[in-house]
Formats: C-alpha cells, sequence, structure tokens
C-alpha cells in the first residue's frame, strides 16, 4: 500500500513541475502546425538554455 503512495505522489510531483511556460506553448503550437521534429528541435534548445541558466545560477551563488 505504501508503495502505492509513493507512485502516486512521484505521478503528483511530475505532473505538478510541469508549468506553462512560453516554451512548453511553443512546442505544442509547433506540434500542431508543423510536425514533431520541429517540436523537438524547439523542446532541445529551449532546454540546453534552462541548463545553461541553471548552471550560470549555480555558480553566482
Amino acid at each position: 500500500m505504501s508503495l502505492l503512495y509513493v507512485f502516486i505522489s512521484m505521478a503528483a510531483a511530475t505532473i505538478g513541475a510541469i508549468s506553462p511556460k512560453a516554451t512548453n506553448i511553443a512546442v505544442i503550437n509547433a506540434t500542431i502546425r508543423q510536425d514533431s521534429k520541429q517540436a523537438f528541435k524547439i523542446a532541445v534548445g529551449s532546454g540546453f538554455a534552462e541548463v545553461v541558466l541553471s548552471i550560470t545560477h549555480c555558480i553566482t551563488i
């Protein structure tokens, strides 16, 4: 039973971590209007930018 609670809490945390930022909306829009290949390019580019921002933030603290 406790294992079920762990999986439910992990699923809730994952869904809660996905915020409707402009990048996510752009990926959804590109998937609908173009194709998944273009959406993947947008997702990778924005993911790279967020990693760079995170590293910069960690270095400056």
